[in-house]
Formats: structure tokens, C-alpha cells, sequence
């Protein structure tokens, strides 16, 4: 897919080079559109994303403590950069990316990821 996605939300992820493989996204549910090269959640997802990161050996941060918004998303990412452990670790890398797939989604109703090419 790529080493960037670009969310609607202007937030933008880079996929820790060398330990993240981008289709991780993948795991937190959405559509994949191998043509446009874009995965899109709805609202009606955050559950589902919500269980997948409780299976994470993380604690979950309170995500309603992070505003809703675009410098909320950053603030979550790095709240969880600086106080969260083995970050050379492909699961913390999978779970950082969970939680702020969920705190976008959380303001966002219909989220979208594109990648570069």
C-alpha cells in the first residue's frame, strides 16, 4: 500500500519503517479499495475497533480526555509515544495506529485513509 496514510481528518500516519507493514490498517476493520488504494470506516465501527484493542497487552488510554478533533488525534499520539513502553515493538505500532484510527472515528462519521503511491 504505501509508507503514508492520509486521513480525511488531515491527520497523517507513517508506518514505523522497518517493523510496520502498512496493510496493519487492515486490522481494524473498514473497506479496502485496492483501486483507489483507500480504506473507509463508519461510525458504527468504533465497537468493533474498540474490541480489537483490548486485545492488546496496552492499557487503553481515555480517549475522552483527548478533544475531538485534528490536534486531539495529536495529542493522543503523543500521549501514547511518551508514555507507553517497546516502541521498537511491531504491537505497539499496531495499537498506536488502532487508537487513533478510534479517536478519529470517534468525530468523524465516515473516515478514510488513503496511501501514497
Amino acid at each position: 500500500m504505501g509508507r503514508y496514510a492520509f486521513f480525511n481528518t488531515h491527520v497523517e500516519y507513517k508506518f514505523a519503517f522497518g517493523i510496520q507493514d502498512s496493510h496493519d490498517i487492515l486490522l481494524f476493520g473498514g473497506t479496502f479499495d485496492k483501486e483507489a488504494l483507500e480504506v473507509s470506516w463508519k461510525q458504527e465501527e468504533l465497537i468493533s475497533i474498540y474490541d480489537e484493542l483490548e486485545h492488546f497487552s496496552y492499557k487503553l488510554p481515555d480517549f475522552d480526555s483527548f478533544e475531538k478533533n485534528y490536534n486531539g488525534t495529536y495529542e493522543l499520539k503523543n500521549y501514547i509515544l511518551d508514555n507507553y513502553e517497546t516502541k521498537d515493538n511491531i504491537l505497539f505500532y499496531k495499537f498506536l495506529l488502532g487508537c487513533l484510527i478510534y479517536h478519529q472515528l470517534s468525530y468523524t462519521p465516515n473516515l478514510f485513509a488513503h496511501f501514497e503511491v
